[in-house]
This record gives C-alpha cells, sequence and structure tokens, in this order.
C-alpha cells in the first residue's frame, strides 16, 4: 500500500537548504548591492519602443525591500513575507503628492483623485515582479539526499504533496507522484497573498488598488 507524505519547507531546511523567508532577503541584498531599503524610493519608469514601461532594478528592490521589511515590522529577520505582502503601507508612496486647492480656496480632491492613480499605476508592475525575483531565486537552491529518508520511502509507489517550489524530491529521491500545490522551480509559481482589498487615504480617495491574479499569488 502507498504512503502519503506531507512536505514543508522544514524538509528543505533539513536538507540544509537555504530557503527561508530570510535567506531569499539575503539574495536579494546580496545580488541587488546597490538597493536602499530604508527609505522610499519610486521606481523610475522608461517608455520602451513597444509602448510599455520598463522600471530602474534597483529602485524596484529598493521599494520592495523597504516595503518589506516595513511590514515586517523591521525585525531582525525576515519570517512572513507571502503575508506581508496582504500588508504593504502604500501610503508612504503618496506622502509627497500635494494638495490642491481651487480658486474658492476649497480642496481639489478630483485633481488630487487623478495624481493618486497616476502614482499607484506606476507602482503595480514594480509590485508584482517579487515574483519573479522570488521564482529567480528558487531556481538556484540544489542540494544532497538524506540516505534515511532514501530509505523511508517507495519513490515509485508513495505519493508527495509538497508545499516546496524546490524539485528536492525529484531530483535526491527520483520521487515519480509528486504533486506541487504552489508550483516548482524553473516553472510558474504561486506565491503572495489572499489578502484582496483596496486601499484609501483618510479622504477616501482610492490610492492603490491589489487585484489578485493567480497567475502570480496565491
Amino acid at each position: 500500500m502507498a504512503n502519503l507524505f506531507i512536505i514543508g519547507n522544514g524538509f528543505d531546511i533539513a536538507h540544509n537548504l537555504k530557503t527561508s523567508y530570510n535567506d531569499f532577503y539575503n539574495y536579494l541584498k546580496k545580488k541587488f548591492p546597490d538597493a536602499d531599503e530604508n527609505r522610499i524610493i519610486l521606481p523610475t519608469g522608461n517608455m520602451m519602443p513597444d509602448g510599455g514601461i520598463e522600471y530602474n532594478e534597483v529602485e524596484t528592490v529598493s521599494l520592495l525591500l523597504f516595503l518589506i521589511s516595513d511590514a515586517e515590522n523591521w525585525g531582525d529577520k525576515w519570517s512572513d513575507v507571502e503575508n506581508s505582502l496582504g500588508n504593504f503601507n502604500f501610503s508612504y508612496c503618496f506622502d509627497d503628492l500635494p494638495e490642491f486647492f481651487d480658486k474658492e480656496g476649497d480642496r481639489d480632491y478630483q485633481y488630487e483623485y487623478y495624481n493618486n492613480e497616476d502614482r499607484s499605476s506606476h507602482l503595480v508592475t514594480p509590485i508584482l515582479e517579487i515574483t519573479d525575483h522570488f521564482s529567480d531565486w528558487i531556481s538556484l537552491i540544489y542540494t544532497y539526499p538524506k540516505q534515511d529518508f532514501k530509505k523511508l520511502i517507495d519513490n515509485k509507489n508513495d505519493l508527495f504533496l509538497t508545499f516546496n517550489y524546490t524539485l528536492t524530491l525529484e531530483n535526491l529521491y527520483d520521487a515519480k507522484n509528486v504533486c506541487h500545490i504552489h508550483g516548482r522551480q524553473c516553472e510558474k509559481i504561486l506565491f503572495g497573498h489572499g489578502n484582496y482589498k483596496d486601499f484609501h487615504s483618510q479622504d477616501s480617495i482610492p490610492i492603490f488598488r491589489c487585484r489578485k491574479q493567480r497567475s502570480t499569488y496565491s
């Protein structure tokens, strides 16, 4: 009779894999040494020949590092990044936008609305790039088998349900029946949160809509 193994990140950590969220932080810091996580940096967008906008990668990572670290309460280590993605304080990104007043001296919320919408539109793509960076990091991870686990399993008949993105089971143990519920290395992955909500300023001006996309967020 086949056995069912449910695998989590502890399995990869037991193989000495650097797969914690803080390892992801260290990867970003090493790959982008010029990124500044200590202040809000709004990525500069450049119009491409095809009409799309390409954002400065170092500035994008700087923004992600700041927002994630802030959502993680500036602790010593990142510990819950996927949930933190749903708790970004986007108000930092709008603090520099001025208030506007009409000729009568009344607050011109309509003008501010358009300013906020324009700023929001330039945040969506940089924020979603977190998945690309996470996928690139995952693709670099590899390790060696543990003999005691190898003796425990029937790699052809046992069933494996894994929350991990890594191919540890396939590459090290030649496991045949593996279900990666969040995706796997070098393929499309599901990474993120289920916090689907609108963000508003204190004056109820919409400033950012967090859209749930199954190709990006789980």
